[in-house]
């Protein structure tokens, strides 16, 4: 079940299952965002809303130490990240 977290100001979700991923991307083999190594059969990913980018665990948590926060972004941060919380919960994403 994913989780929303918050790390230094920036919204992610934690424990990410590859199969919704591969449902709303339609992307049969998901890589990711950072070393690129598939994410196939993978349920603890972390998926940064403001990024819009899914990442392997490990590389997800070092992406997030190396981020700043910026309140200019706010808006967008919190559009994404209720995106994803709907998607997640609920199956359904409208843009």
């Amino acid at each position: 079940m994913e989780n929303l977290k918050k790390f230094n100001g920036i919204d992610y979700f934690e424990n990410v299952d590859f199969k919704k991923i591969i449902i709303y991307s339609e992307n049969p083999n998901p890589i990711c965002g950072e070393c690129l190594t598939s994410l196939l059969f993978k349920e603890d990913l972390i998926l940064i809303s403001i990024l819009n980018e899914v990442y392997c665990n490990k590389c997800g948590k070092e992406k997030l130490k190396r981020m700043h926060y910026y309140v200019e972004d706010d808006e967008i941060q919190k559009r994404r990240t209720k995106f994803w919380d709907k998607y997640f919960k609920e199956g359904v994403y409208e843009y």
